[in-house]
């Protein structure tokens, strides 16, 4: 299930995220003397690959189940179980590569980035028991992003960015698995709207090599399993047709990285 820019846009987390993120960019910009021996940035291309850590943000994870809500002892909302004792957050490992071009201190770059594996989960009970779902999601994303940097002393610069481009969420489920059942949620592939923002330090380690220490926050959209047709399970567990997974996801990361321009 894809979103569309003005589902993006229009939620308050977005906004919010982006906000706190600009104002960062714009007071270490604003507040940074450009010192009388800092370094000009020179034109020219560039490429940049980083590694580091993400933590993932869930919100609004739901199980649909129009079979089983008739069954629950949880809340319903229409043809959804409201799950208990969700766990919305996740740590992954992420890496980010992209190449661009340098005009001066602004600059403008295509970016590709592993964003982690993803778990999300919740109780829905049942008279049998208390089945753990799991909302599984590998996460990419492929931006466009412009930035400013500003040199601060020497060989030291601050670095604030933006950018806007595609999710893609590869989803799956598990459920049951608590209590050694083995049904599953088949997998989809969501393709949504992202928006970027983040800001970070950097050092010239040579006149060509620099090394960036940065912090950035993308929101991805909705992740998705696929709907069941009630045979997704390989013990012949109780699963119903109709019953899907689904959230909205946003990763904060911490990276290192290092750019070399050409």
């Amino acid at each position: 299930m894809g979103e569309t820019m003005a589902n993006i846009l229009g939620r308050p987390v977005t906004w919010a995220m982006a906000a706190v993120f600009a104002g960062a960019q714009m007071a270490a910009l604003s507040l940074a003397p450009p010192a009388a021996h800092a370094d000009a940035f020179a034109k020219g291309a560039f490429v940049e690959g980083g590694v580091g850590g993400g933590f993932s943000s869930f919100d609004d994870l739901e199980f649909q189940n129009p079979v089983g809500e008739a069954f629950t002892t949880n809340a319903t909302n229409g043809s959804k179980i409201v799950l208990t004792d969700k766990e919305e957050s996740d740590e992954s490992i992420s890496a980010k590569f992209g190449a661009g071009y340098r005009f001066g201190n602004a600059l403008l770059r295509a970016s590709y980035s592993y964003l982690g594996d993803q778990t999300a989960s919740g109780f829905a009970n049942f008279a049998s028991g208390n089945f753990r779902q799991d909302l599984e999601v590998q996460a990419h994303s492929a931006l466009i992003e412009a930035a400013y940097s500003q040199p601060v002393s020497g060989k030291i610069f601050v670095e604030g960015s933006v950018g806007v481009g595609f999710a893609f969420l590869d989803a799956e489920g598990k459920q049951g698995e608590n209590l050694n059942d083995d049904n599953f949620f088949p997998d989809e592939t969501n393709v949504n709207f992202a928006v970027n923002a983040g800001a970070g330090v950097g050092y010239r380690l040579t006149d060509k090599a620099s090394l960036l220490l940065f912090g950035d926050y993308t929101y991805l959209g909705e992740a998705s399993t696929d709907i069941t047709d009630g045979t997704e399970s390989t013990t012949g567990g109780g699963i119903n047709a109709g019953e899907q997974l689904s959230a909205d996801i946003a990763v904060w990361r911490v990276m290192l990285s290092l750019r070399y321009q050409f």
